[in-house]
């Protein structure tokens, strides 16, 4: 979006623009004429990925999934120290995850009222 915002207008820009695939971006630059803007890799963060080591799941828990955004426990199964949860995803729907691999991480009060 920011590359067509910069087509679009008139002026030069002051700073580079930064964008991930920078040669890929800079060819179709080239191709309109386009050699005023400048360009530059972005920094892309890596997502910090945090395993759930000792944590209990029971449904109705909220977690944020790295990739995956907030959601609600809806399920959980198979053995208690390795579990597969079942998760319905705010944006990104129901999924089912392996607690112990995925990059999880609980909701503040989600934690605290853990079941007995």
């Amino acid at each position: 979006m920011r590359v067509a915002a910069c087509l679009a207008s008139s002026s030069v820009p002051t700073a580079s623009l930064k964008v991930t695939s920078v040669e890929l971006v800079k060819r179709y630059l080239d191709r309109l004429g386009r050699d005023d803007i400048v360009l530059a890799a972005a920094q892309v963060e890596e997502a910090k990925v945090v395993y759930s080591a000792n944590t209990t799941f029971y449904p109705g828990q909220r977690l944020h999934h790295a990739v995956f955004g907030e959601g609600e426990v809806a399920a959980v199964e198979g053995n208690a120290s390795d579990p597969v949860i079942d998760v319905r995803f705010d944006q990104a729907g129901r999924r089912r995850l392996i607690a112990r691999r995925a990059p999880i991480e609980l909701l503040e009060g989600s934690q605290s009222a853990l079941h007995s």
